[in-house]
């Protein structure tokens, strides 16, 4: 955890000089978690201004607070700077930069947070792994991520989400990892990056800035990896996927787990995910691949990708007795919707979609709502329930049974009265936007599937 000299920070942060002997330990931009001896860093967000919570971050123990406007009022000590958001990220690539630690970064439209997980699962097994967590990815998110680096960290692995040109730049100049891993490029954030090649451009900022010796990851299936190759820093590349340096082959998709033989250089062997899906194999070459640079053994990478943690809301199978629950509700793009019905497929009985809009995917919404759709009737979706304009208006297309609504509740009462009077069980995919809070059909469905 960072800590460091108050009187330090002026010349970190371009302030001006303050005399104090106290050192700070640990970064708060929060004060309901403020506790003693922590720096409150008072950030202004959209709905929210931490300079109205100084006073309060005080009271609770901080020692001082970074702010853009001086409060004459307070006795505590204030170091005033031009962007608090700025300085949060100044102040964490200065303290990240005080280690010689591998640092590996990801980003990609999905599988971020899945590889981060199978990354940090083989490298804790190593030493102490420090993984942002939860979907700390952004400007805020990856510092306080930072600020966690210990003497005792042997690996930081941090994922970096972009929602608009010139995120993926800005992180990975605060972070310097030495291994970037780029997933794919897909429509995610449509509505302000404008095009798919904005936002692989965006992404290959990773790769960009990376050192001389390091290392980039990327996709060989997706068409912006020579684009990626081009602009790589680094002198060295790892490619993953068929046709990569690191692939797949004698895969075994199954319901609940996926088997398959890793390829990389010389290697050859049997791995196994309980990750669903084949993309997540995709992931898995990803993480490998990564590993494989910090010059981990096979066992350890195998025993790493067996035992990751499944993510609720990810892609996470819940059964039951009366229908299986695939929980996808934490967000949804096209291409993680188009991977979320590939699995639904490998049940055996009867499938239903609650499909939810996908957001910020600018003026080809509609268009990629109705190409989901209409993929649901090529792998026999039994039943679609739509919530939101565009999943209604795209449900149009869907030839068996549809229903929409415009209300979580009147959704999660339908589902209810349907598995009840159900006779036959029921695999069902949840899959939309954190907007439409999704997760409340899960959780009720959850409560009902006894």
């Amino acid at each position: 955890m960072i800590q460091m000299r108050v009187s330090d920070l002026p010349n970190i942060l371009n302030a001006n000089k303050i005399k104090s002997d106290q050192i700070f330990k640990g970064v708060s931009i929060n004060s309901r978690n403020t506790v003693s001896d922590n720096l409150f860093i008072a950030i202004k967000g959209k709905r929210y201004d931490g300079h109205d919570y100084v006073k309060e971050a005080m009271d609770k123990g901080a020692i001082a607070a970074v702010v853009e406007r001086f409060n004459p009022k307070l006795s505590a000590i204030q170091v005033v700077v031009a962007d608090t958001m700025k300085a949060l990220g100044t102040l964490a690539n200065n303290w990240r930069t005080k280690f010689q630690v591998p640092v590996i970064a990801i980003t990609g439209s999905v599988g971020k947070t899945t590889v981060k997980e199978m990354i940090g699962s083989i490298l804790n097994q190593l030493g102490s792994c420090l993984t942002s967590h939860g979907n700390m990815n952004n400007e805020i998110g990856l510092p306080l991520t930072l600020f966690g680096i210990e003497k005792e960290t042997k690996f930081v692995v941090v994922e970096m989400g972009a929602a608009k040109n010139g995120d993926i730049d800005y992180l990975a100049k605060i972070a310097k990892p030495s291994i970037g891993i780029i997933t794919c490029c897909a429509p995610a954030h449509l509505e302000n990056f404008e095009s798919l090649e904005n936002i692989a451009i965006t992404k290959g900022a990773l790769v960009s800035n990376l050192p001389p010796n390091g290392t980039a990851i990327l996709n060989r299936e997706d068409k912006f990896f020579d684009y990626w190759k081009k602009i790589n820093s680094s002198s060295s590349l790892i490619s993953f996927g068929k046709g990569g340096d690191c692939y797949s082959s004698k895969e075994s998709v199954q319901a609940n787990s996926s088997l398959f033989q890793l390829n990389f250089k010389s290697f050859s062997g049997k791995l196994e995910i309980e990750q669903v899906g084949q993309h997540n194999i995709k992931n898995a070459l990803a993480a490998a691949a990564a590993s494989f640079v910090l010059k981990t053994d096979i066992s350890t990478v195998a025993k790493g990708l067996l035992n990751t943690p499944k993510i609720s809301g990810r892609l996470f199978w819940v059964r039951g007795k009366k229908l299986n629950i695939l929980d996808d509700s934490y967000n949804a793009n096209p291409r993680a919707l188009n991977a979320a019905i590939d699995t639904l497929c490998y049940e055996k009985r009867e499938k239903w979609i609650v499909l939810g809009d996908m957001l910020e995917l600018g003026s080809a919404a509609q268009e990629l709502h109705d190409e989901s759709v209409m993929k649901m009737n090529k792998v026999g979706i039994n039943r679609l329930f739509s919530l939101g304009s565009f999943s209604v208006k795209a449900s149009q297309h869907f030839k068996k049974s549809s229903e929409n609504f415009t209300e979580v509740d009147n959704l999660i009462l339908r589902l209810k009265e349907l598995i009840l009077s159900s006779e036959e069980k029921v695999s069902i995919l949840i899959k939309g936007s954190r907007a439409l809070k999704l997760d409340r059909v899960v959780e009720a469905l959850k409560e009902a599937n006894v």
